[in-house]
């Protein structure tokens, strides 16, 4: 009688693995609480997992992991290897040189008519000015320093003040750089006032007349803007101007309107 009452009390109805014993707050397995194990009278585990409080329980063995997903995770860890440890990228000079060979051989599949008619409409949508293509040919003589490209001895001659075909109109009475023209505003009759004009200054040159620059300058005052893209000679008349006040004055904006000179402006444009 003894004993069918210690198995009533020792039977329980615990559905998870009778792995803990009753606690302040939470209720345990009554079994494991009275220190005994749970008997085949008790009710007690569920589908996945079994007791682990009845006597003579073994544990069940790890899965062994398939060769398909040890073979996924090492691909995973060597992508994230090279995540971590980025390929070495090429430096510009190797892109720049392997985007010009790539355009010389492109060009070799073309006839000279298609080769002209691909240049001028290029020139055309891009830059567009005599300016720009006078610059573009002297840059491909900087390699040999020797060497004095036609066109830039064309434009060294007619830029010297000793060419008498430089100028056709006298030079105005306010000039004191010899550059200047009259302009049809007369605010706009204005003088750089240095002796040496300031249009022939290393300084003016890079800063107002370097195409290159010019269209960086135009690609970040049109992001900040928001406005489309534009690269045409009348923005980059634009910039040049916004270059040439800023580097003088040192600042910009409604209120502040500078004038530049009629020399400047002759040479932008």
């Amino acid at each position: 009688m003894s004993s069918s009452i210690n198995e009533k009390l020792s039977d329980c109805k615990c559905r998870n693995t009778c792995s803990k014993k009753d606690g302040e707050k939470k209720k345990g397995c009554p079994c494991r609480t009275a220190g005994r194990y749970c008997s085949q009278l008790c009710v007690c585990g569920n589908k996945e997992k079994s007791c682990i409080n009845k006597e003579g329980y073994v544990p069940p063995p790890k899965k062994k992991r398939s060769k398909s997903q040890s073979a996924g995770q090492s691909s995973h860890d060597d992508q994230s290897n090279d995540l971590s440890t980025p390929a070495l990228r090429q430096s510009e000079d190797d892109e720049n040189r392997l985007e010009n060979n790539q355009v010389k051989a492109f060009l070799e599949t073309l006839d000279a008519d298609m080769v002209k008619q691909l240049a001028t409409c290029v020139l055309q949508k891009g830059v567009g000015s005599m300016d720009y293509i006078h610059s573009m040919m002297i840059v491909m003589y900087e390699g040999d320093e020797d060497e004095v490209p036609p066109v830039q001895q064309n434009i060294q001659e007619a830029s010297s003040p000793s060419n008498s075909n430089a100028r056709q109109e006298p030079v105005p009475d306010w000039c004191r750089c010899d550059h200047c023209f009259i302009m049809p505003q007369a605010i706009e009759n204005k003088c750089c006032k240095h002796k040496k004009c300031v249009t022939n200054t290393r300084r003016f040159r890079k800063l107002c007349l370097d195409p290159e620059f010019l269209l960086l300058s135009s690609r970040n005052v049109g992001d900040i803007r928001n406005d489309p893209h534009d690269n045409n000679t009348r923005a980059f008349r634009k910039q040049a101007y916004r270059h040439y006040i800023l580097d003088t004055y040192g600042y910009l904006g409604k209120g502040n309107r500078k004038v530049a000179p009629s020399c400047v402006v002759t040479c932008i444009r």
